[in-house]
């Protein structure tokens, strides 16, 4: 597995303490960078490309402050240089108009929050769903992983 970080843009503390608990527990060998709203995360990826810090995957909630999650896809699916960026949702949106926009821009996955206890799981099945493909590229999940379909 890549050396790259998981970059994790939500700004409630409460998930962030969850998510990064969790991780700890389940891959702590895999750092998890947190930023708190859309903007940050935007500013991470543009000065984390071509370091040891560009992330394997973007965890990335759709309801932030200054920027939303949809916004950040939006912009990152029209960047080259972000287009194979491995991008999951975790949302509490049950609203069909965000999971079919998240479709259409490109999110590798669309994931309702769910419950501290089922998180472990969870981070399993996204870290481990990762691959290499190649020797110099960052981590991708495969194609539409645990897209959620309704």
């Amino acid at each position: 597995m890549g050396e790259g970080p998981v970059l994790y843009a939500e700004d409630d503390e409460n998930d962030v303490y969850f998510m990064t608990s969790a991780f700890a527990k389940v891959v702590p060998q895999v750092p998890l960078v947190v930023v708190r709203n859309g903007k940050e995360a935007i500013e991470y990826l543009n000065a984390a490309k071509g370091t040891n810090k560009w992330p394997r995957l973007l965890l990335l909630d759709l309801k932030m402050p200054f920027m939303s999650g949809l916004e950040v896809l939006s912009w990152a699916r029209e960047q080259e240089k972000f287009a194979t960026l491995p991008i999951a949702i975790l949302t509490s949106s049950t609203e069909p108009y965000d999971l079919q926009y998240c479709r259409s821009k490109g999110a590798n996955a669309y994931l309702e929050k769910i419950s501290q206890a089922e998180l472990p799981g969870l981070i399993k099945k996204l870290i481990g769903c990762a691959k290499i493909t190649a020797p110099d590229e960052h981590l991708t999940l495969a194609e539409n992983y645990l897209l959620k379909l309704r």
